[in-house]
């Protein structure tokens, strides 16, 4: 996907797995992360998923630590 602002930039969007609550983020906005690495987690009922990224880029999140979220939404974009 690219944003609308222009310049076109990929990214691979990060969902969130389940509805619960953002526990933590691991990484800054802005910050390089890996494939696979874990970048933040959701808690559900004191069970926390991990969210990974997709593809290694620039991580830019969407959410903030304490927020509630839903299945499917969009918690964070890389790009590549």
């Amino acid at each position: 996907m690219s944003d609308g602002g222009g310049v076109k930039r990929r990214y691979a969007v990060v969902r969130a797995p389940t509805d619960g609550v953002v526990s933590f983020i691991a990484a800054s906005s802005g910050a390089t992360v890996s494939a696979g690495e874990e970048i933040m987690g959701i808690e559900v009922m004191k069970m926390i998923y991990p969210v990974k990224a997709p593809v290694g880029g620039t991580v830019e999140f969407t959410v903030k630590v304490g927020e509630m979220v839903t299945v499917e939404q969009t918690v964070a974009k890389v790009f590549v």
